[in-house]
């Protein structure tokens, strides 16, 4: 949503989001310069050169970059990139976050301007699947955020939250570092919005609480395991 939304505000039509992802690595291109002209060729005529990144195609980037084919890390990439306008988008609400993408893995319903109302009502919610997404959503972060500091750099953090309520005023940070002078009072409406319903903040609500209910019951056997500490120290 976030990064179509910046393509309509710079008046493009929507495109392949994670371009190097689909166009390069999926198809098993392994050569950099012939994946950056690919995805170079794909953004001919966008207002500015961009690309969607989840952190494990780092790596794999990174590894095309090197001549001896030598493992790099995310080295090679962070130094290719030196200049360029690193915007990280984050949800702030991890329950809702992993909702959303069990729901989009499950029914392979992305956007909500193509679903219906109660497009998730007949959607069995395994709990131990969704903990599992959510780990690797935390881990995925806290990569990000080494990432980050690890090579210096302070990238525009735009929250996922507000992005859905402030459109398109959210941009504005992103936009002045591009350069681009957008016309705010003559946009096209938003092409995007989040997936989600009623159901969904109930489920949200459900990992929430199970989260919270383990991580009691693991606290209380963890105090058991040391000792009595009081008259109430008893689990049963």
């Amino acid at each position: 949503m976030v990064v179509d939304d910046f393509q309509n505000v710079t008046d493009r039509v929507g495109t392949e989001t994670e371009a190097f992802y689909h166009l390069a690595i999926k198809k098993g291109i392994q050569d950099w310069p012939n994946a950056l002209e690919i995805v170079q060729n794909h953004r001919r005529g966008e207002a500015i050169f961009f690309d969607k990144f989840m952190f494990p195609f780092l790596p794999i980037l990174s590894d095309m970059m090197a001549s001896d084919g030598a493992p790099s890390g995310t080295d090679r990439f962070a130094k290719f990139f030196a200049s360029a306008i690193w915007v990280y988008i984050r949800r702030a609400n991890i329950f809702e976050q992993t909702v959303s993408k069990y729901t989009a893995e499950n029914l392979n319903i992305w956007d909500a301007a193509t679903a219906i109302d109660d497009f998730n009502a007949a959607m069995i919610f395994d709990v131990n699947l969704a903990r599992k997404y959510m780990r690797g959503l935390i881990k995925e972060d806290v990569r990000w955020l080494g990432f980050f500091k690890r090579h210096n750099i302070k990238p525009i953090q735009i929250y996922y939250e507000e992005a859905v309520l402030n459109f398109p005023n959210y941009l504005r940070p992103v936009l002045s570092a591009a350069g681009l002078q957008i016309d705010f009072d003559n946009l096209s409406p938003r092409r995007k919005r989040k997936l989600g319903n009623a159901r969904s903040a109930v489920l949200a609500k459900v990992l929430e609480n199970v989260v919270q209910r383990d991580l009691i019951v693991q606290m209380l056997k963890d105090r058991g395991a040391q000792g009595p500490v009081g008259p109430n120290h008893m689990l049963d």
